[in-house]
């Protein structure tokens, strides 16, 4: 059994490090008590499903993540330096579309 991030967990980290205690929170309506109840969780601990992609995350999914990932510290750190004026390049081009596509 693998938890398989349908969101990628790179990325759900980018969100809780917003919160003090560097967690993402959900909501849900509870109808008996007509309340909403947060639930805090780590980034690890949400946007996933037990073996969704079995097979296909270890040659495909996962490879994606990691170069996506390099790939979105990079446009963080070229941000930095020069707000919004950067050339990616055709094989960082292709690699954005493909992360996002997937």
């Amino acid at each position: 059994m693998s938890k398989d991030h349908f969101v990628p967990e790179f990325y759900l980290k980018r969100w809780s490090s917003c919160n003090r205690d560097g967690r993402l929170y959900s909501c849900r309506f509870i109808k008996q008590t007509s309340k909403f109840n947060w639930d805090p969780h780590a980034p690890a601990g949400t946007g996933f499903e037990i073996d969704l992609y079995k097979e296909i995350e270890e040659r495909f999914f996962k490879p994606l993540d990691n170069e996506s990932c390099r790939l979105l510290t990079k446009f963080e750190e070229l941000g930095k330096v020069n707000p919004g004026k950067f050339d990616l390049g055709e094989e960082d081009h292709k690699l954005w579309a493909k992360f996002l596509i997937a």
